[in-house]
């Protein structure tokens, strides 16, 4: 994987790959057993955003030097996705479907991706 290689919809890309992980339905939630005050999940957490967000970001983003602050940007709202689903239970959050989510978050991630430095 390399800077500026294409990648189609990288931002529903990671919505789909973490989204899975925070379907209502889903048994275990890495949010669940994360957060501020588990230190094995705050690691897990940043194993994540290492291996999994910082080489999309890493392919796509416009500038090299913004990849980490705009795959922490991605990863607010991923996070934030399992928050209000998982652990909050947010009813309009926890109805929504997959296609919604990948139509809505997508585009918020593509965005931090992929636009140009505001």
């Amino acid at each position: 994987m390399r800077h500026g290689q294409p990648v189609r919809a990288p931002g529903a890309r990671l919505v789909r790959l973490r989204g899975d992980q925070h379907e209502p339905a889903a048994g275990q939630s890495h949010v669940r057993d994360a957060g501020a005050t588990n230190q094995a999940g705050a690691e897990r957490m940043q194993g994540i955003f290492r291996d999994q967000l910082l080489p999309v970001a890493r392919q796509v983003c416009p500038d090299p030097e913004q990849v980490p602050t705009r795959a922490a940007l991605c990863a607010t709202q991923l996070l934030g996705l399992a928050l209000t689903r998982c652990v909050l239970r947010l009813p309009p959050a926890r109805e929504l479907t997959r296609p919604e989510l990948l139509a809505w978050l997508g585009t918020a991630v593509q965005r931090y991706l992929t636009a140009p430095h505001p």
